[in-house]
């Protein structure tokens, strides 16, 4: 006996929409769990705000987690240059040179100096340097220690340490330190270093003119012979 064939056509039909639904559902899922719709449970780690976590979607902290949190990572911090102040070393500190030096002080946090704040001052020895200082209540001194108070004045060469309101000349000495300090009397920020280096060598430069001097005159006498 031949069975009619209508009835399977009609029983393939819901299988094919049973595929076709599950198709649909197969490519729409991960689109819904992209946007965060559907959270169906732990998925590859996803680092959000500084954390991992094995959440679907996205997490607004670590905390947040719908799910077993996995791990949790630490942000590196970049650290902002140091403070100025005593015992510190300035960002970029600004170095400059004399002869003459204009002094003011910004409140009680720093000296002024040509404009610029705690500057790095470079002396040359031999040469005489002046400092008008207009900053009262905060005694301008040159040191060989860098701290508040009146110990460790330099004083070769030094006319008028202690200054608020008037001129402090400073001759460099040929024997003076490579480095000494300028302070206020009561402020540890008020201070900066001076840089103090040899006079240029009059040797070097009559040593370098004679050799120019030799190399212009062989050249001549060769011009000469041509």
């Amino acid at each position: 006996m031949t069975l009619p064939k209508t009835p399977l056509r009609f029983a393939r039909r819901p299988i094919a929409g049973i595929v076709l639904l599950w198709s649909f559902a197969a490519i729409l899922l991960p689109l819904f769990q992209a946007q965060g719709s559907i959270i169906t449970g732990p998925t590859p780690l996803a680092v959000v705000n500084g954390c991992s976590c094995g959440c679907a979607g996205e997490c607004a902290s670590f905390e947040a987690c719908s799910c077993s949190p996995v791990s949790k990572t630490t942000p590196t911090l970049q650290q902002p240059p140091p403070a100025s102040g005593a015992g510190n070393t300035l960002f970029a500190t600004p170095q400059i040179s004399g002869p003459s030096f204009s002094v003011v002080n910004n409140g009680s946090v720093s000296y002024t100096i040509n404009s610029a704040t705690n500057p790095t001052l470079t002396l040359v020895r031999g040469t005489t340097y002046t400092f008008n200082i207009s900053a009262n209540g905060h005694p301008f001194y040159i040191k060989s220690i860098q701290e508040a108070g009146t110990a460790g004045q330099f004083i070769e060469g030094v006319a008028g340490n202690g200054t608020q309101i008037g001129t402090l000349t400073f001759t460099v000495p040929a024997d003076a330190p490579n480095t000494l300090f300028y302070d206020c009397q009561f402020h540890t920020s008020m201070t900066g270093l001076i840089s103090v280096i040899p006079e240029p060598s009059s040797g070097g430069l009559l040593a370098v003119g004679m050799l120019l001097n030799g190399r212009w005159r062989r050249k001549r006498s060769q011009s000469n012979l041509i």
